[in-house]
């Protein structure tokens, strides 16, 4: 339970940076999308935003994922990312961690299962937006480190909505 609360307060702060640092500037660019593999290892929802008031530049992700399926998996990529470029068309590399928790469906059927882990996670991709509001892509790899093993080839692909 400690862990949870720990957990919690991170993501509070965060949430609040990103949120203080978007109603100082809203001329930034921002996104919502779905992630397939990468960072948030099977799939994961996420918020990007711009940490400058430009298109490009260094930003902010944060995402989640939760699956119940035959044990329960839970992971919160956070990432640091940079988009290198001037159009509507960017190399992107990132750099991040993510906590994942799993373990047993229901929490009586093996105890002693259950573990948290932290991963660090590296990103090289490509991501394209609108020059507006609208549809937005993203596609590469995602280079992990668990405490076990690198895995240099996880891929990853993104479709969701950005926005000002």
């Amino acid at each position: 339970m400690k862990k949870y609360i720990i957990l919690l307060a991170i993501l509070n702060n965060l949430l609040f940076l990103t949120y203080n640092l978007n109603a100082q500037n809203t001329d930034r660019n921002k996104a919502v999308y779905v992630e397939l593999l990468g960072p948030g290892t099977i799939y994961s929802v996420n918020y990007d935003t711009r940490l400058q008031k430009r298109i490009n530049g260094l930003g902010l992700r944060l995402g989640i994922s939760y699956t119940p399926v035959f044990e329960k998996y839970l992971t919160i990529p956070v990432q640091f990312n940079y988009l290198i470029g001037k159009t509507y068309k960017f190399f992107e590399v990132g750099l991040g961690a993510t906590y994942v928790d799993y373990g047993p469906l229901f929490s009586d059927s093996n105890p002693d299962y259950s573990k948290s882990v932290i991963h660090g996670t590296l990103l090289f991709g490509y991501r394209k937006l609108p020059e507006k509001s609208g549809l937005m892509f993203r596609a590469g790899i995602s280079p992990t480190l668990t405490k076990d093993r690198f895995i240099p080839h996880w891929p990853y692909i993104s479709l969701g909505y950005s926005f000002d």
